[in-house]
């Protein structure tokens, strides 16, 4: 997780730095997915060794929907924003 919250960091300015409109919406979904997997390793620690499929359910949700698709949408703005 410390990873994912220094990336997150980086493309969260590079999103405000290039000015791109979707950047408060793309920083909800970064926020809430951090929330999520620190709630999962919180139940992991306190015992409860369902997390591992609820884990595996919230990576796939997560590569499918916000690496495919926000992700691709954000990589376009700043292609076409320091192309020019």
């Amino acid at each position: 997780m410390d990873y994912t919250k220094t990336h997150f960091k980086s493309e969260e300015s590079y999103m405000e730095r290039s000015g791109y409109t979707q950047f408060a919406e793309h920083k909800k979904q970064h926020l809430e997915f951090v929330s999520k997997v620190d709630k999962l390793t919180e139940d992991f620690y306190n015992g409860k060794f369902f997390i591992s499929l609820k884990l595996r359910n919230l990576l796939q949700k997560w590569l499918v929907n916000h690496i495919q698709k926000h992700d691709k949408m954000y990589a376009k703005h700043l292609i076409k924003v320091y192309k020019s």
